[in-house]
């Protein structure tokens, strides 16, 4: 017999199998095998059986004709798992996230000649690799004639970020080995849940309502009997726990006692109690009540049970307590019931209703008595604001601050509120430290000696492991009651004017005049009766504290400007509206940080002042304008000159109309050109000269036989062109 297969669409066949001389007894079955070539896979073939003799019986008969894939096939167990964030792991050396394992296991079909290394890759989802998880083996490997279960392994960090459910896809490619990547199950999607939530306040305990029936009245109440009923809820005087009157089931208004003539139900329901403000708090009722009834066996028949319903749906009851055993029967006096109320009813509004049955048998006095009602919100402790500094978190307890994310900062020492950082950019800052660094309750001198301007005492600090100084992000502080009262109190201000600051450095190292930003815009908020104030930044984390935004100058400086001369620096500012101001004092600094005096002018009710520094440094000098009036001092923001190198240029003065005057001051020979050019761009004056080293050269331009408006002077020296835009009037 033998063999041939033919590829579908074509003409050719190819003999794969040929056994000749082998002859089988009658009806005699013989099982043969043959092994294709590889060249055949994904094809579309078919086969021919060829005998060249039959048996004795004339017939050659074929049965259980199989192709078989004996290509081992790699996929995943399972297409979908879920995972959730916890801290089973301490984070590892150097990292500040606590995290879980996690198996994802891998399977093969048919056991493989020699071992297959199969890698694992990230095809989508929302996770982040190398934020929200790390592969730890990105390969595995089945060793040949094995086919065991092999398994990756995932590290699923537990970050702070409150997180949506995310996901990742995973797919698997062969890395060495004869095998291949099975066409079922081989995607899987791992589902992460997030175990963080918001901080909750603590909230204080209330009595959202009561009912004693004194006013022999149930207002707001509300009834619900069954057909045929005959014993309804009646409030009155036939029977009383408390008081003067109770409420009760009863089969007319003249006995307090119930009927066994028909069975039936009575649901009497309160009116909406609101504890909307209380979604943490514990809920509770408390009433004292009898109630007897019938039980045979194990089974109650006549009994009392308790239920609720949201005021959404009044009707739809749910059971709280009831029968088998119901613990309102058999209770002949009057006893107290508390009952811990349904999370579900927390921050909800809802009513309480309590319910009689009774069948058309036995009637054991009394039915079901109720008074004294009482539904409570229990003091419920959430977490404090940190009012203590503490030092700078270790590694293993710091902020891992990661893409787009929105993180709480605590005290680790004992979960106290610091912070909120919500990151609203990709930039990864990595595992940061959040820490208080100044606590009080009163206020700090800041930047300048207002004492209206000082900031709270508390302030916090901020230490990414890698900061971005352009990142964007918001920043809460959180500040108990007594912390904002004390600013308060010593500044005279109030908080609704308050802003978030923040500092380059830690607040307490800022001084008079530092230079400090704002946030802008700001909210408020409280939380229970703690505050919390935000602001967004957009230049990198440092100090951050809350005060009042700084008071515009006294005066409204227009400029303030150096011009840098061969021998001297001259400082020049323009004021308007001068009032109430005693002198300007100029500063110097050589490092932008540590000024002293350099000069001391008295206000002269005039706009424009100046001031020489005869003996500047080489290479940058700072200045900073003090201006003091009465109990008050501001500052300026600083400018810079650079002095010994270049060529100065002042062009004075403009507006002009019969002459500018050109000076310059050059630490090197060059030679300049100047061009004066009307707004067309035509030159209708230019000149050549050169200026030597430590020359003050000065040019007169006459401006007589220019028509009025604006022109551009142009001044190209080696150190390349400098405009100035001259207005002739």
């Amino acid at each position: 017999m033998r063999v041939d297969i033919q590829v579908c669409g074509s003409a050719t066949w190819t003999n794969v199998f040929d056994q000749q001389g082998n002859t089988l007894s009658n009806n005699a079955w013989a099982a043969k095998s043959v092994n294709l070539s590889t060249t055949y896979n994904g094809q579309l073939v078919r086969f021919r059986f060829l005998a060249s003799s039959v048996n004795t019986a004339g017939f050659l008969r074929l049965d259980n004709i199989r192709v078989i894939d004996q290509m081992p096939r790699v996929s995943f167990v399972n297409t979908t798992s879920t995972a959730a964030e916890n801290n089973t792991n301490a984070p590892l050396v150097g990292d500040c996230r606590p995290f879980v394992l996690v198996n994802i296991p891998v399977q093969i079909n048919l056991a493989p000649t020699g071992s297959v290394v199969v890698g694992l890759n990230v095809t989508g989802g929302t996770a982040i690799n190398g934020v929200d998880f790390d592969i730890v083996n990105s390969t595995l490997t089945f060793p040949a004639a094995s086919t065991a279960n092999q398994n990756f392994q995932l590290r699923i960090y537990d970050d702070p970020a409150l997180e949506v459910l995310e996901n990742i896809t995973f797919g698997l490619t062969i890395v060495s080995g004869t095998a291949q990547i099975s066409t079922s199950n081989n995607t899987h999607t791992l589902s992460l849940s997030d175990n963080d939530s918001h901080p909750q306040p603590s909230v204080a305990g209330a009595t959202l309502f009561s009912e004693n029936f004194e006013s022999g009245a149930a207002a707001g109440w509300t009834q619900y009997i069954s057909s045929g009923a005959v014993n309804i809820w009646r409030v009155g005087t036939q029977r009383v726990l408390n008081g003067t009157n109770s409420a009760y089931i009863s089969q007319s208004a003249a006995s307090g006692n119930y009927s066994a003539t028909a069975a039936g139900a009575a649901l009497f329901q309160t009116p909406v109690i609101n504890a909307t403000a209380y979604p943490n708090n514990q809920l509770r009722v408390t009433f004292d009540f009898q109630c007897n009834g019938e039980r045979a066996g194990i089974t109650d028949y006549d009994y009392g049970s308790l239920y609720y319903s949201l005021a959404s749906s009044p009707t739809t009851w749910v059971q709280i307590e009831g029968a088998n055993p119901s613990p309102y029967r058999g209770v002949t006096t009057t006893t107290t019931r508390i009952v811990n109320l349904p999370a579900a009813l927390q921050g909800q509004q809802f009513h309480l209703a309590w319910r009689w049955d009774n069948d058309n048998s036995v009637a054991n006095q009394p039915a079901f008595v109720i008074d004294n009602i009482v539904v409570e919100a229990l003091p419920f402790t959430g977490t404090a604001v940190e009012t203590n500094t503490f030092t700078a978190p270790a590694m293993a307890n710091r902020l891992y601050l990661g893409p787009n994310s929105l993180n709480y900062a605590y005290n680790p020492a004992n979960g106290r509120l610091v912070a909120r950082i919500e990151n609203t950019t990709s930039h990864n800052y990595g595992c940061t430290q959040v820490y208080v660094d100044r606590a009080g309750t009163g206020a700090v001198q800041f930047t300048t000696t207002s004492t209206a301007e000082y900031l709270a005492s508390k302030t916090i600090r901020v230490i990414p492991a890698t900061n971005n100084p352009t990142g964007a992000y918001n920043m809460r502080l959180y500040y108990t009651n007594a912390e904002v009262t004390g600013w308060e109190t010593a500044t005279g201000q109030n908080r609704t004017a308050a802003v978030v600051h923040k500092y380059a450095g830690a607040i307490s190292s800022a001084t008079i005049g530092s230079p400090s930003t704002q946030s802008s815009p700001t909210s408020q908020g409280t939380f229970g009766a703690d505050f919390w104030i935000e602001g967004g930044f957009t230049n990198g984390f440092s100090g951050f504290g809350m005060g009042l935004p700084p008071n515009p100058l006294p005066v409204q400086l227009v400029d303030f400007t150096t011009q840098t001369q061969v021998e001297s620096i001259r400082l020049l500012w323009r004021v308007v509206n001068e009032l109430n101001i005693e002198r300007y004092v100029v500063e110097k600094s050589y490092n932008a940080k540590e000024f002293f005096p350099l000069g001391t002018i008295n206000a002269q009710s005039v706009e424009n002042y100046e001031l020489w520094d005869n003996n500047p440094k080489f290479g940058k000098n700072y200045y900073r304008l003090r201006i003091e009036e009465a109990g008050k001092i501001t500052y300026s923001n600083i400018v810079v000159a650079e002095w010994g190198k270049g060529t100065t240029i002042s062009v004075y003065p403009n507006p002009a109309s019969e002459k500018i005057y050109l000076t310059m001051a050059s630490f090197e020979n060059t030679p300049v050109n100047l061009r004066l050019v009307n707004p067309l761009g035509q030159e209708i004056w230019g000149e050549n000269v050169s200026v030597a080293i430590n020359e003050n050269y000065r040019k007169e331009i006459s401006l007589a036989s220019l028509a009025k408006g604006v022109y551009i002077l142009e001044v190209t020296t080696l150190g390349g062109k400098q405009t100035y835009k001259l207005i002739i009037q």
